[in-house]
């Protein structure tokens, strides 16, 4: 994934969420 683990990024809803640490792609 372009992410690191605990990086801040807005998810499909526009949520800006904590990137789970077993997701990768899932919500880019």
């Amino acid at each position: 994934a372009e992410y690191h683990m605990h990086e801040y990024v807005h998810n499909k809803y526009g949520v800006q969420v904590r990137r789970p640490p077993l997701i990768e792609d899932d919500i880019a």
